[in-house]
Formats: structure tokens, C-alpha cells, sequence
């Protein structure tokens, strides 16, 4: 079927009927006010997507969204001026918000959607309207139906990526005995991330490489001082610190440790002692520390 975008009047306020673009909650909490890009030629209706751009300044700037782009946040409605050009003033809906939008094919509640821009808006003369489509796996995903619709209908929008989602990335393990990144998922339970331990080479002098990781095993064989080669801020370095032999060794931290005095191993052997530390002013702080265990 054909789809038309909306026009409106300057004196058109809202009606009864769903109108695409516009909020489906009666408080938005998740709203920005921005402005279209001064050097973009694009023309955006009710429900486009936008992106950031990079033209510099103390206003937000976005533009109009591909399809293969995650978009920073769909354009409100407007019902004074719905068409919006560069230098114009408009508010985007975030993460999180509902939104009216229009079908592109038959859409089932809960599927994942996908932007579908007009091309023919970049010449301003709009035809389809900004869509939204079942998510074919290769587009992000930036939104989840709450409705079901057939081509051409309107129906709610949840906004569930943007650029302002920020989605932490995992290194190593795994879930459902599956390497984290993997496409297959299999049987089983989730496997614990192991944290990586080092093991520093045991001579007068020490350096701890936080960049190794945040475990540190030392088999003193004489005694030592204990450096860090640099300081992350917010970083957490255990020490596991283990006798050998009958000699007693004195270890000393030195610049970049900042800890509550040297430690005595003993002489006997086998002994395990514990420190931790975390990076804070551009040095390593002592938290604690255990006796011989």
C-alpha cells in the first residue's frame, strides 16, 4: 500500500488519532532539545531518526539517520512546523521512550525494528515517511514493538538502542559453554570470567605491570624493592606473596605504592601473604593486608 507522510497546518494541534512521530506517553522522560546540522541538506519529518554530527558549537547538532546507523534518538513531532531543515529547532525522543511509528510490513509485538529512512526526503519531497521494519539482522536494532501492525499502520515504539546506550564490552569466558562473541549458543551453565594472574620474576628489584592485569604472584628469593612501572586510577592490584626455603626476606614498596610499611616473609616456608592495593592520586594505596596464612 501506499504511505503518505503527514502534513500539518501552523495553527494544527493534537487530535484524538495516533499521529506518527508523536510521543505514545503522557510524561516523556527521556526528551532532548537539539537542532538540525546548518550544513545539512536533508529534510526530517515526525519519526526520523537522527545521529550526532561533528559541525562544532554550544548547540547539539544531529542530522538525519541512515539506515545502517544507531541513531542518537528519533525526531517528536511537531505540530506547529513538522517538516524540520538545517538551523531548525527540534526535540528527539531517547532510550527508553514510546513512540508512535509506522509499519513497513507486517510487525508482531516484541520484534526487534529497524530504521527505514525515505530517500526521497533528502530532496524534500516525502512520499513513504520515515518507517520501521522487522529487524533483518544486519541494521542495528534501535527499537521493540508493543503493537502489532500490518504495512502502512501505526503502532507503539519502546526506543531500545542509541548512541547514548552505552553497552560494556566483556573480554573473555564464556555463556552456554559459548566463547563470549561466538554465534552458536549450546547447553550448559555460565562459565566465570577467570581474572588473568602474572607471575612477577623474583629478584632486588620488582616492577608490577598494571597493565598485565590486577593479580600479581611473587616467590621472593631475596630481599626485594617493589615498584609499579605506572598508576591506573581506580585500578585494584593484589599482591600473593609466598615463602620459599628458611630465609627471611624484607620487602619495601617504593614510589608508585604508597603502603603501611615493609613486609617481613619469616623464615619458614609456604607461607601466603596478601596485599591489596587501589590506584587513587596517581599512586597505589594500601587497602589491606593479610598475616601469614
Amino acid at each position: 500500500m501506499s504511505h503518505t507522510a503527514q502534513q500539518f497546518q501552523s495553527n494544527q494541534f493534537a487530535n484524538n488519532a495516533p499521529i506518527k512521530g508523536d510521543s505514545a506517553r503522557t510524561v516523556n522522560f527521556n526528551v532532548l532539545p537539539v537542532m538540525m546540522d546548518p550544513n545539512s541538506t536533508n529534510t526530517i519529518y515526525p519519526g526520523d531518526a537522527v545521529v550526532l554530527t561533528t559541525t562544532s558549537g554550544s548547540q547539539i547538532f544531529v542530522d538525519k539517520s541512515t539506515a545502517s546507523e544507531v541513531p542518537f534518538g528519533f525526531y517528536l513531532l511537531d505540530e506547529k512546523k513538522a517538516a524540520k531543515t538545517a538551523n531548525m529547532s527540534l526535540e528527539i525522543a531517547m532510550f527508553g521512550e514510546m513512540i508512535w511509528a509506522e509499519a513497513s510490513g507486517s510487525i508482531d509485538r516484541g520484534d526487534n525494528l529497524e530504521f527505514v529512512p525515505d530517500s526521497s526526503e533528502n530532496s524534500g519531497v516525502p512520499t513513504d515517511g520515515p518507517l520501521m521494519k522487522l529487524n533483518a539482522g544486519v541494521n542495528p536494532i534501535s527499537g521493540v514493538a508493543v503493537d502489532e501492525a500490518s504495512d502502512g499502520q501505526l503502532f507503539r515504539m519502546i526506543i531500545t538502542q542509541t548512541q547514548s546506550t552505552f553497552i560494556p564490552t566483556v573480554v573473555g569466558g564464556s555463556i552456554n559453554n559459548c566463547p563470549i562473541g561466538a554465534s552458536t549458543p549450546n547447553t550448559g551453565k555460565f562459565t566465570s570470567i577467570a581474572t588473568v594472574v602474572t607471575a612477577l620474576t623474583p629478584s632486588a628489584t620488582v616492577s608490577v605491570d598494571p597493565t598485565l592485569g590486577g593479580v600479581f604472584t611473587l616467590v621472593p628469593n631475596a630481599t626485594a624493592n617493589i615498584n609499579a612501572a605506572s598508576v591506573i586510577n581506580g585500578q585494584v592490584i593484589k599482591l600473593v606473596i609466598t615463602t620459599s626455603g628458611t630465609a627471611a626476606y624484607t620487602l619495601t614498596f617504593n614510589t608508585n605504592f604508597k603502603s603501611t610499611g615493609t613486609l617481613s616473609t619469616g623464615s619458614l616456608n609456604g607461607k601466603v601473604f596478601t596485599i591489596e592495593f587501589i590506584g587513587a592520586g596517581g599512586v597505589y594505596n594500601e587497602v589491606c593486608r593479610t598475616s601469614a596464612m
